[in-house]
């Protein structure tokens, strides 16, 4: 005789989300009263969720937990999760005074490894509620805290100033007091700033308060903020999470304040006198090239290669064998920059530049420009005005001695303006390869790191000048 043998019916197949939850069948198919949410951003909280619900490695980004597990079945703002699915109701009991009725749904096996639910009702006293809600209360009190603690973790000026070290770290000025005196040629104008996707276009004068929300930073702060991107060449997310805001919050502000500087530092008149060129102007210069205006040199920045065929090729550069664009930098004998040209496309020659970006109209009879050997310009220059390059070969199998004396006295005099230059990417920013999708910010930036070496220690001291 044939032994009967029970067939165990399959699961049902639901799809949709289920619940992450070790144990818990819950489906928004199968039970579409429920809510389902993603698991909090924050890593912190995030390991207190995993914690109280018992999960021990880290969820994706589909887990998600039923409503059931929260206090009151329902999910509020800062409410925390359990492990048992929860669903309270009071009632009224004759012989033992109000309660309250919980339903904790198990999960237990069968002898064929198949799971079914069954449901186990008790009664819960006010005592052991009322524990439970004061555990809930603690718990949430304890997020608060942290995170109250992680803002004042937070990244913020404070936290720098007190050490130069890291001031000149972060933002490139070498203390504080430095910074302050940048900060106050800023005032009282960026206590105004409309910003970046505000409509409120009213004229505000010295008198009048700033209209809309309070800043959740100063104006100072800000500022910080700003440099420390340029400086570290981060983020935008990275730098949310450091200073404690929203990515949206750092958009707002980068954007506000980039345009401001901008303005506010090509205001400035930084072509140098030919008085105040020949009182600042180091012994090496007086002794061989006396009559130098100024120093100049083209640099590129590297960029993503554009989606556009035309983009890609106005922008590529032979000589970097990469998509670049090109700025020409302008600097005193004495090493301060004196003309900041905007960017031009990378396929563009040092001699197209020089001549389009306006620097030989600043140049007046009897003074010299000292340049590289390709920046062929002699037949460009203003009347009056001297060019000093190395010799050429001319056809010549090598220089002649004076003119490999000239070579290199050029050379050790036009250095500095390449010590320039990196001082300027010396800004992480514009350092590495940037992205097309700040293209639009390129010449602001370029202009804004170039002025900011302004600020700088001298490139040419007296030591440097006996040595």
């Amino acid at each position: 005789m044939e032994s009967e043998t029970k067939k165990v019916p399959k699961d049902k197949k639901y799809g949709g989300t289920t619940c992450c939850v070790p144990f818990c069948r819950s489906n928004n198919v199968k039970n579409p009263e429920l809510s389902f949410h993603k698991f909090p951003l924050d890593s912190s909280l995030k390991e207190t969720w995993l914690n109280l619900l018992g999960i021990q490695s880290q969820p994706l980004k589909s887990h998600k937990v039923c409503s059931l597990h929260f206090p009151g079945g329902k999910k509020s703002f800062g409410a925390l999760p359990t492990v048992a699915k929860i669903s309270c109701r009071q009632t009224e009991n004759s012989s033992r005074g109000r309660a309250h009725t919980c339903v904790i749904n198990k999960d237990t096996t069968t002898e064929t490894n198949q799971f079914e639910q069954h449901n186990t009702t008790f009664d819960v006293q006010d005592s052991d509620y009322e524990k439970l809600k004061n555990d809930h209360v603690a718990l949430q009190r304890k997020y608060e805290e942290l995170s109250s603690k992680y803002k004042q973790c937070a990244l913020r000026l404070e936290h720098v100033l007190a050490s130069d070290i890291n001031f000149k770290f972060y933002t490139g000025f070498q203390n504080y007091a430095t910074f302050k005196v940048f900060f106050d040629f800023l005032q009282p104008a960026c206590n105004f700033l409309t910003y970046a996707g505000s409509s409120n276009n009213v004229e505000y004068s010295a008198e009048s308060k700033k209209q809309g929300r309070k800043r959740s930073m100063t104006p100072e702060q800000e500022l910080f903020m700003v440099l420390v991107r340029l400086r570290c060449g981060l983020m935008g997310v990275d730098i949310a999470h450091r200073f404690g805001i929203s990515e949206a919050q750092v958009s707002r502000i980068w954007a506000t304040w980039l345009e401001f500087l901008y303005h506010k530092l090509r205001a400035l008149p930084i072509w140098a006198s030919r008085d105040y060129v020949q009182q600042t102007m180091p012994q090496s210069f007086k002794e061989t090239y006396p009559n130098t205006r100024v120093i100049i040199d083209c640099t590129e920045l590297l960029l993503e290669m554009p989606t556009s065929f035309r983009s890609q090729s106005v922008t590529y550069s032979s000589y970097k064998n990469h998509n670049t664009a090109k700025g020409l930098l302008g600097i005193s004998p004495a090493g301060y920059p004196t003309f900041v040209s905007e960017l031009y496309a990378g396929r563009a020659s040092d001699k197209q530049v020089t001549k389009d970006c306006g620097i030989l109209n600043l140049l007046e009879s009897g003074d010299d420009i000292m340049a590289d050997r390709g920046f062929d310009i002699a037949d460009d220059m203003p009347a009056g005005v001297g060019l000093n390059i190395p010799p050429f070969l001319n056809g010549a199998s090598q220089l002649s001695l004076g003119a490999e004396n000239d070579t290199r006295k050029i050379a050790s005099l036009r250095v500095h303006v390449e010590r320039a230059i990196q001082r300027i990417k010396s800004y992480r920013i514009i350092k590495n390869v940037f992205p097309l999708k700040m293209s639009s910010d390129l010449n602001k930036i370029w202009v804004i790191c170039s002025y900011l070496t302004l600020f700088y220690p001298p490139l040419i001291n007296e030591k440097c000048e006996s040595e």
